[in-house]
């Protein structure tokens, strides 16, 4: 079968994102999934200011705000046994993150995907890439009902996840590489109410984010050492941490239900593959995975959807233009995507950074730059922007 320009595998965040943008550019997209939509998956959802701005240029953020999912604009944040509290600076007027399920972002961006003239196959599974004198030509896929499929297109692109197939069968290179660093336990609560709230020690942390339905989604991490330990009594280990670690946060807990079953992340590589090749794209945790210790994972998906899509140009049978598009977005995709690697591993060390606490002792009682920190951690402060600002209030800080 014949008659598309571009097959996306995988429709969650990072390839409904990238199927609606080609698809809006006027490319024939075929989107598939093996999971049935909508559904759910493990994540632990928090989308930064740059990912909500990404929603609104693509005119779905009402819609998103229309499923209940509310926005997280005051940030409290714990740590070094300092508290601050505070809201980002805007993103291009975008102030507020946001934390939908899985289950309601996916299926509005692939619905988005469909409404700008993508075809979606749920259900359907990609067996293999075809290939013409070296390049990726299409896939093998078994269609829902059980049959085998061949679909030719120019260009494949993998957002099949951390699992990637596609990455298998284009024989994607692994530029770098690091073992899993911290494991992941969540539940969603009803009956809390709360804003965004964020604590960490030596060790581990703890994060609160309200969510679609009233819901909350509270989440601990520790490191991957100790998982075996912790999943013999997952939920008593879960409550424990929460209670010695932030009394507080339990006792306000305690007057809420947890409304479904403990959640675990324990598999969570660290590498980045090598970005495209002749007829094919990773993007999303196909290409990039880190550690969920920073949240970052789907606000990057949609960036890498923005650079592949602006990108491509033209008929994407011509080999030699596409394969320079290609070229220029793994350059791109690197120069971002490296950085926020490195960083998102020092974070996952789950260490306290000597120097913290007196940096939040500095800031806690001036709003602006206790604001100009957060907006750091969520893409808008720059660090060379915060440390002028820092500098220009105490000099002695340098």
């Amino acid at each position: 079968m014949s008659g598309y320009d571009v097959v996306v595998v995988g429709a969650r965040c990072a390839g409904a994102a990238t199927a609606l943008l080609l698809s809006r550019k006027g490319y024939r997209v075929l989107l598939v999934d093996r999971a049935r939509f909508p559904s759910d998956t493990v994540c632990t959802l928090h989308i930064r200011q740059t990912g909500v701005a990404a929603l609104a240029r693509w005119g779905l953020l009402d819609d998103l705000d229309a499923t209940g999912c509310p926005p997280l604009e005051w940030t409290v944040v714990e740590a070094a046994g300092v508290r601050v509290e505070g809201c980002s600076p805007p993103l291009d007027g975008i102030r507020a993150s946001r934390a939908p399920r899985r289950m309601v972002l996916d299926n509005l961006l692939a619905t988005a995907a469909q409404a700008a003239g993508a075809t979606f196959w749920d259900g359907c599974v990609v067996e293999d890439v075809l290939w013409e004198d070296d390049r990726v030509a299409g896939v093998r896929c078994r269609a829902p009902g059980g049959g085998t499929m061949v679909i030719h297109a120019p260009l494949v692109i993998g957002a099949d996840g951390v699992r990637s197939a596609v990455s298998r069968y284009v024989k994607a290179e692994t530029l770098l590489e690091h073992p899993t660093m911290t494991c992941v336990y969540y539940a969603f609560w009803s009956g809390l109410e709360m804003g965004r709230e964020l604590y960490s020690w030596e060790g581990g942390g703890i994060s609160v984010l309200p969510t679609n339905d009233g819901l909350t989604l509270v989440t601990v991490t520790y490191p991957i050492s100790v998982f075996d330990q912790v999943r013999r009594n997952a939920f008593e280990s879960y409550l424990d941490t929460i209670r010695t670690r932030t009394p507080g946060l339990y006792e306000r807990m305690s007057q809420g239900k947890v409304e479904e079953r403990l959640y675990a992340m324990a598999h969570q590589p660290n590498f980045v593959r090598q970005a495209a090749g002749p007829g094919w794209a990773l993007v999303g945790d196909a290409g990039v995975h880190r550690d969920a210790a920073t949240g970052h994972g789907m606000s990057a998906a949609f960036a890498q959807a923005e650079m592949l899509a602006g990108h491509l140009d033209g008929d994407l049978a011509d080999h030699a233009r596409t394969s320079a598009a290609l070229r220029r977005f793994g350059e791109q995709r690197d120069a971002m995507m490296i950085p926020e690697y490195h960083a998102t591993r020092q974070v996952a060390t789950l260490t306290v950074p000597p120097r913290l606490k007196g940096l939040l002792e500095l800031i806690k009682d001036d709003q602006e730059l206790t604001d100009a920190w957060l907006g750091g951690s969520a893409g808008v402060v720059t660090r060379e922007q915060f440390r002028e600002l820092l500098y220009s209030r105490h000099p002695a800080a340098r």
